[in-house]
């Protein structure tokens, strides 16, 4: 439905659909419906195919809660409970600002739920913003101690680590000894 409402409308993208297992509604003409058969043309990684600039829409089924990672993802209706920490894992994937080098922005989210309770969903995420706790008090010396065992192992030499801290400070994405 989504395909044909963006046909109708002609607008330039795509959609990917992500689930898991195989999905059968005799309504809409689906039988053993799977992503390869729903994604034709597309590679098995849907999270770098989504990527791409024409596919601006993503149907997901109980897939993507955790380690997927778009910058650009801005938008999320909700048709499922999503109780405790998998309202956190979920609706955290739309939870950043982002510049693509094109400058292309993404300021701004949306979530459209039709389910969770509001009250419920604003309860999963207080932990995380009410409190942090630390268990026990951080030795300052630690770094010093790692920084001397890799200088004894000669990991690197000094003249890298300059290289590498101008590179890093100067915007480039690696020093010239990384490209080789």
């Amino acid at each position: 439905m989504i395909d044909k409402y963006i046909a109708d409308k002609k607008y330039p993208l795509k959609t990917i659909v992500a689930l898991s297992g195989a999905v059968n509604d005799p309504e809409f003409g689906l039988e053993g419906a799977t992503e390869s058969s729903m994604n034709p043309g597309l590679g098995s990684d849907l999270a770098a195919e989504f990527r791409r600039a024409d596919y601006r829409v993503m149907i997901v089924a109980d897939k993507f809660q955790t380690g997927f990672d778009q910058p650009l993802l801005c938008a999320m209706y909700v048709d499922k409970r999503l109780p405790d920490v998998h309202a956190v894992q979920t609706l955290s994937r739309l939870n950043r600002t982002y510049r693509t080098p094109g400058g292309e922005r993404k300021d701004t989210t949306f979530v459209l739920d039709f389910v969770n309770d509001p009250a419920e969903i604003q309860g999963a995420f207080e932990p995380y913003y009410t409190e942090a706790v630390v268990e026990r008090e951080t030795d300052p010396n630690i770094v010093h101690e790692i920084a001397a065992k890799l200088a004894e192992a000669d990991i690197y030499v000094r003249s890298e680590v300059d290289e590498f801290a101008t590179a890093w400070f100067s915007g480039r994405s690696q020093p010239s000894w990384r490209r080789r």
